[in-house]
């Protein structure tokens, strides 16, 4: 009898990651920007150049003899790529001059979930997982559906519940400046429904439609939907 497990088995702060915002698990959907962060927690400030020494070292693809050069390309990554998104999500605050990080005052930082160990621990595959649900709240509407349901609905289901859910959400008459339920389903079929499928938490029957809970694969589906914000929650 073979045994399933949960990347969150191994890594029990997975589930705390998924409490912060919507903006922060986005912008740290990079190992880089994670390790970044994770030594600014331990130290406060630090300038572009120890960060990039130090990544650049941490690297388990660095190599010795470029060691010099590999160096020069983290710190330009870094500073026109991974430094702006952690700035624009309000997690660091740079200098005048773009060579000095601090921490930001956020939530997800001061009495929020974020710690180096969790920066640390919690694997690229479950980091992307959550972060492609909170790139889109109907992905996370899907899936507060399917926990609710505890069992297999149909595109065609989902795209009926989330066209009359709107018309809740938004106080108009369904159908009054809202998407078409056909327009919901194309949608789900063509973008949702797929993304989720890559991440491990659904399964797509693209022939007979059905979409059923993945969970054992990362999360207690119902328990990943708790962590979900308000806006992404259905009014059943």
């Amino acid at each position: 009898m073979s045994t399933s497990f949960r990347p969150s088995d191994f890594h029990p702060l997975a589930l705390e990651m998924c409490s912060c915002s919507s903006a922060t698990i986005r912008a740290l959907d990079s190992s880089v920007r994670r390790r970044a962060l994770a030594l600014l927690l331990e130290r406060g400030t630090a300038g572009l150049d120890v960060l990039s020494s130090e990544l650049t070292r941490d690297s388990e693809h660095s190599q010795a003899d470029g060691h010099v050069d590999e160096e020069k390309a983290m710190a330009a990554s870094l500073y026109h790529t991974h430094v702006p998104k952690l700035e624009a999500a309000g997690l660091v605050s740079v200098n005048r001059d773009g060579d000095v990080l601090t921490l930001h005052l956020h939530r997800d930082i001061y009495g929020g979930p974020l710690t180096p160990q969790l920066l640390r621990s919690v694997d690229q595959e479950v980091w992307s997982a959550v972060a492609a649900v909170h790139r889109d709240e109907r992905r996370g509407a899907v899936l507060a559906l399917l926990a609710e349901s505890e069992t297999t609905l149909t595109v065609s289901s989902l795209a009926s519940r989330l066209f009359e859910s709107q018309g809740q959400a938004s106080g108009r008459t369904v159908g009054e400046g809202t998407e078409t339920r056909t327009e919901i389903e194309t949608t789900l079929h063509h973008v949702h429904l797929p993304v989720l499928a890559q991440a491990g938490f659904v399964e797509y029957d693209t022939t007979s439609g059905e979409v059923t809970d993945r969970g054992d694969q990362l999360f207690e589906l119902a328990d990943f939907v708790d962590t979900l914000p308000p806006r992404m929650q259905i009014e059943l």
